[in-house]
């Protein structure tokens, strides 16, 4: 009945594109932020949708490092948060259901916190997706280290309940990933550039989820840390490809 109401409510508020409410576009207001030219060209451009998939996955060192990234990224989020980690406080802590439940919420909670603030940092402090996306990345690869490091180690509920707070805070980083892929191709594949971008952490999740399970196979403590340790090193690999990521120049539509 939610998800009904809520279509409702998008049929009946929601429109195409600004103008149709007499709005400024989001390439005028990026303008106006910026100090940058509006090309018209560039705005009113048609480009084929075979043309369009072309020019985003031969787009080299603009495209490849962010999919590798989000594979990688959004990948290692749902083998703890949506698989693994419930498991983790039952086996090797013996919580039952509704304390570790309680503990996962926050999770969500840092996530709802930390998807806006990247967006703010990266808007209006920082100007830059680049440097928020490495922020945000480094900040969880440590998370996994002290989620890793800790296995074991640590049996409060408050301990866990801080870790995976800043597990969901710097996780919901990810966020300025879209804004960096939308703004490095022309305004008229927007939706193409994303959507390719988006396949990267759903096959993540996936493909790292099923791995998760084949290392899992006897619920120890010896083979939780071997997982932890293994999206810690995705992590690695994940923070290196960020520094290779590229973003829009200044004054560069």
């Amino acid at each position: 009945m939610i998800s009904l109401a809520l279509a409702v409510d998008a049929f009946a508020i929601t429109r195409d594109r600004p103008s149709d409410l007499n709005l400024p576009s989001i390439q005028e207001i990026e303008a106006m932020e910026f100090g940058e030219p509006v090309s018209e060209a560039r705005v009113m451009e048609k480009i084929p949708m075979v043309q369009a998939l072309k020019m985003t996955f031969g787009a080299g060192m603009k495209f490849w490092p962010l999919a590798v990234w989000f594979f990688f990224m959004y990948g290692s989020i749902m083998v703890y948060q949506g698989l693994w980690a419930g498991p983790f406080y039952h086996d090797i802590l013996g919580w039952d259901k509704a304390t570790y439940g309680l503990v996962l919420t926050f999770i969500g909670i840092g996530m709802i916190l930390g998807c806006p603030t990247a967006g703010y940092i990266s808007d209006k402090i920082l100007r830059s997706r680049k440097k928020v996306l490495i922020i945000g990345t480094v900040a969880y690869t440590i998370t996994w280290a002290a989620i890793w490091i800790t296995a074991g180690q640590i049996t409060g509920t408050q301990a866990y309940m801080v870790i995976n707070f800043v597990f969901g805070f710097f996780g919901g980083f990810f966020v300025v990933s879209f804004a960096q892929i939308k703004e490095l191709f022309p305004i008229t594949i927007v939706g193409t550039s994303t959507a390719a971008l988006n396949i990267f952490p759903f096959a993540g999740g996936a493909i790292l989820q099923q791995l998760s399970g084949l290392m899992l196979a006897s619920r120890s403590l010896e083979s939780y840390q071997g997982l932890w340790l293994f999206m810690l090193i995705c992590m690695v690999m994940a923070t290196a490809v960020a520094f290779l990521s590229r973003e829009k120049e200044p004054g560069k539509g």
